[in-house]
């Protein structure tokens, strides 16, 4: 387990990052106070690139994405890697899809430059999923906070069998418990 803390611009930020034992997936849990005196509306982004092999320029070409908006999550497959052919990799929300994008090329920006990725300099993601991309998984959600509250959302990034099990375990996962 990690712990990460920061407080700026009237904002308490907890950040916690664990495995849950007997899972393929790894919790990372935000927690947010806003120290103002106004409510605010804060947008979070988990951004991951998907592998599913040995290497990322390898398997990217073979990678097809889709959105499950009902699940809250992002899914990806491959059927080229022998390893991971009978995997659904998944970045699952524990609040609704706000925006979302499974190209890199769209979110980083022509650059690639993770320090400014061009989707968080502008408003919205372009919501792309599917085959030929270069893929990867950019999930937003929104975090309401009145004045003075506190709130905690989680991202799940996992592997399962099937995309049933993803949904079953970003449903027993993504649920914050304190």
């Amino acid at each position: 387990k990690r712990q990460f803390h920061h407080r700026s611009h009237g904002l308490d930020q907890g950040l916690t990052i664990f495995t849950p034992p007997g899972e393929r997936a790894k919790v990372v849990e935000v927690t947010l106070a806003n120290e103002w005196s106004r409510p605010r509306r804060i947008t979070a982004t988990y951004f991951a690139e998907w592998v599913l092999g040995t290497h990322r320029w390898w398997t990217a070409p073979h990678l097809g994405t889709k959105v499950d908006r009902g699940g809250r999550m992002l899914l990806a497959r491959s059927g080229f890697s022998p390893a991971t052919a009978d995997l659904v990799a998944y970045l699952a929300a524990s609040e609704p899809i706000h925006g979302f994008t499974c190209d890199r090329f769209e979110f980083l920006g022509p650059r690639g430059d993770r320090g400014r990725p061009a989707g968080l300099v502008r408003i919205g993601l372009e919501e792309r999923a599917g085959r030929g991309f270069d893929p990867c998984a950019a999930l937003q959600i929104h975090v309401d906070l009145p004045a003075g509250a506190s709130r905690t959302v989680r991202f799940v990034l996992g592997a399962a069998g099937t995309a049933d099990e993803a949904r079953a375990a970003a449903g027993r996962l993504a649920e914050p418990t304190g």
